[in-house]
């Protein structure tokens, strides 16, 4: 697949293996480069017209070879207190929306900081680096508080005729040291990009398994699991897609997965003795048989929806 900037073919994404399995993988890869390369140019042609705060995101988001004591230097010269935890946070929102008046809002809300910085991206998204606190044992045990309580009074703060619903908040992960807010970055991006809702706040720490199965072709679940196709006909293995996964996400509940698939109970009882008859697996019981069954039906999903 092509690399594109400004229109133009700057280079080439290359994963082996068959298109019809590598391909969700191969757009994923090449849409995270693209735009990760579309804003570092951005920042590179205009880093030396920006400010020290924009000259120090640059250094601490987009530039792999940073050099930190330029960064320390750049952060203790406008105030910016290293010693803080942080987390870095994208905000899209509907483009009908003021850009001005979402930034206003994010830095009106109680629980902004002036260890915050903002800036925006080439796509206009709204990249938020959210400071905590400097004890870091408690922000890992609250910082999902701190930040659900700091959204709730953004939501406060957004003009009247704005509505929330239209703004996806998506959270990266917490970092403690000043060269790794990068990560951080590069985490809420990826929440953003495979994430199928656009509005809502999520946090990265609540995908971390779907991370991973981005980071690894469905080449490799077809190395494991390709055998299994073949007990189950399309219908069925779209099935146990769906069913396991609603059943992985309300952690293997009967009555709350069958209320999310809108089917009795029995029906979803039924699903599963059927998969445990053909496969002998008992995934109610057996923590192990659990996990090989839940990555089975990603498999299954990946797969059918390839073909499709």
């Amino acid at each position: 697949m092509i690399i594109s900037y400004k229109n133009k073919p700057v280079g080439v994404i290359c994963v082996s293996g068959n298109p019809d399995t590598v391909g969700s993988f191969a757009t994923l890869v090449k849409r995270s480069l693209e735009a990760m390369l579309e804003y570092e140019m951005q920042m590179k042609e205009e880093r030396i017209k920006k400010s020290k705060t924009d000259q120090l995101l640059y250094y601490l988001l987009f530039d792999q070879n940073a050099n930190y004591t330029v960064a320390k230097e750049l952060a203790d010269s406008i105030g910016f207190d290293i010693k803080f935890s942080r987390i870095c946070i994208i905000i899209s929102y509907d483009r009908n929306y003021e850009q001005k008046k979402i930034i206003q809002a994010l830095t009106s809300a109680e629980g902004y900081s002036s260890q915050d910085i903002i800036t925006v991206a080439q796509n206009n998204d709204i990249i938020l680096i959210k400071s905590l606190t400097k004890n870091f044992p408690n922000d890992i045990r609250e910082y999902k508080y701190a930040i659900k309580d700091y959204i709730s009074n953004f939501y406060k703060m957004i003009p009247r005729g704005y509505d929330s619903a239209k703004i996806g908040i998506f959270v990266g992960s917490i970092q403690k040291y000043i060269y790794r807010y990068r990560f951080s970055y590069m985490h809420a991006q990826e929440l953003s990009l495979f994430i199928k809702e656009k509005n809502g706040l999520f946090f990265f720490n609540d995908y971390i398994l779907d991370y991973v199965r981005n980071l690894v072709t469905i080449k490799t679940y077809d190395e494991i699991y390709s055998s299994y196709r073949e007990l189950f006909n399309e219908e069925e293995q779209k099935q146990i897609a769906e069913s396991i996964g609603i059943l992985n996400r309300y952690n293997y509940n009967i009555v709350n997965s069958a209320k999310a698939l809108y089917i009795h109970r029995n029906t979803l009882l039924y699903r599963l003795n059927k998969i445990k008859e053909v496969l002998n697996v008992d995934p109610m019981s057996n923590f192990s048989d659990r996990e090989f069954l839940n990555e089975l039906a990603y498999y299954f999903k990946q797969s059918t929806s390839n073909k499709v």
